[in-house]
C-alpha cells in the first residue's frame, strides 16, 4: 500500500484506531485531519495526490464501491488524467451523493470483477474500459484499449468475454467496434498516430510491437510486416534526441538490417504534416497496399 493511500482513513477506520467523534472533531479542528468527502479524512495533508483522491472517492461511497470508468482506466495507465469528476461504481442499490464524484451502479459486477489495489478496490480493466466506452468518443477508446493490450491488462479474449457477459449495456457496442479493429498494441501517442496513418492510407495490418528476434537480441519493432520484411518505427525526439537513445538507436537498426529487415522511420511532422510524402514513402519501401496510388 502506498503512503498516499494509507493517509486517507474513513470514519470507521478512526474509530477502530480508538478515536471518539470528539478526538475527530478536535483534530479536524487543528488541521490533524481533512476533511475529503463526508465521513473520509486526510490524514496530516493539505492536499492529496490524485491516487489518494482515487482512494478517498472510494471510502466515500462505502464497502461495496470500486473505481470504475475513466478514473480506472487512467489508474491503470492506460489515459491520462484530465481534470473531472471521479468515477465511483457501488454494487448496491442508493448511495450518498459526494461532490466531485460521479457515482454509477451496477447489478452486474461480481466480487471476481474487482482488484484490490492501493488500499481500494477497483474494477478489473475489461469493465474499466467498458464504462470509458459509454463515456469517451471512438478515438480515445480505441487509445486506451491500445494502451490495454500494450500493458498486457486486456486481451481480445478477455474483452470479448465481458461483451458477451454483460450485454447490451450501454459503451458494448462502441467497445465490440474497438475490438474489431484487430490486436493493435500501441504504447504512446505518436504510436497511435502513425498507426493510424497506416491504416487510413489502406495498408495491411502490420504486427503491432511483436516479438521479434534478430542477431541474438530480442526486439518489440513498432509496425512489421513479416512477408515483406519490412518495419515501420514511430521516430519520437522524447525518447530519440540524446546521444545514448541515438547510440541504442542506431545499434538496433544495425541488427535489424543484419537480419535481412528493412526500417523506415516516422517523425511526428511526418506522420501529420507530411502525410502523403510518408505514404509514398512507405509504397516505395513495399508496404503492402492494394493498389499503387496514394490514399491518404
Amino acid at each position: 500500500m502506498s503512503a498516499d493511500s494509507e493517509s486517507v482513513l474513513d470514519i470507521c477506520e478512526l474509530r477502530s484506531c480508538g478515536l471518539s467523534a470528539n478526538a475527530v472533531s478536535t483534530r479536524v479542528r487543528r488541521g490533524w485531519l481533512m476533511p475529503v468527502h463526508e465521513g473520509v479524512y486526510a490524514v496530516g495533508r493539505t492536499q492529496l495526490t490524485l491516487l489518494g483522491r482515487f482512494v478517498a472517492a472510494v471510502k466515500a461511497c462505502g464497502g461495496r464501491a470500486a473505481l470504475s470508468h475513466r478514473s480506472c482506466v487512467v489508474y491503470m495507465g492506460m489515459l491520462e488524467w484530465r481534470e473531472q469528476l471521479i468515477d465511483v461504481t457501488v454494487r448496491s442499490e442508493g448511495t450518498r451523493l459526494h461532490e466531485g464524484l460521479r457515482v454509477h451502479r451496477s447489478k452486474l459486477l461480481e466480487r471476481k470483477d474487482l482488484w484490490f489495489r492501493d488500499g481500494m478496490w477497483v474494477v478489473r480493466p475489461e469493465w474499466a474500459l467498458l464504462g470509458l466506452a459509454s463515456q469517451a468518443k471512438p478515438p480515445e477508446l480505441t487509445t486506451a484499449v491500445r494502451r490495454g493490450y500494450a500493458n498486457e491488462l486486456v486481451s481480445p479474449r478477455s474483452l470479448a468475454a465481458l461483451i458477451g457477459r454483460a450485454g447490451p449495456v450501454r459503451g458494448s457496442r462502441r467497445l465490440a467496434d474497438v475490438l474489431s479493429q484487430g490486436f493493435n498494441p500501441t504504447r504512446s501517442e505518436l504510436e497511435d498516430v502513425v498507426l493510424d496513418l497506416i491504416l487510413g492510407a489502406g495498408f495491411e495490418l502490420p504486427e503491432v510491437n511483436q516479438r521479434l528476434e534478430a542477431g541474438g537480441r530480442v526486439l518489440y519493432p513498432d509496425f512489421r510486416w513479416p512477408a515483406r520484411r519490412l518495419i515501420v518505427e514511430a521516430d519520437s525526439r522524447a525518447w530519440h534526441d540524446d546521444p545514448l537513445a541515438r547510440a541504442a538507436d542506431a545499434e538496433r537498426q544495425a541488427i535489424l538490417e543484419a537480419s535481412g529487415e528493412r526500417l523506415l522511420r516516422v517523425t511526428w511532422n511526418q506522420s501529420t504534416v507530411g502525410r502523403a510524402q510518408t505514404v509514398q514513402r512507405m509504397m516505395r519501401a513495399g508496404a503492402p497496399h492494394p493498389s499503387t496510388a496514394s490514399v491518404v
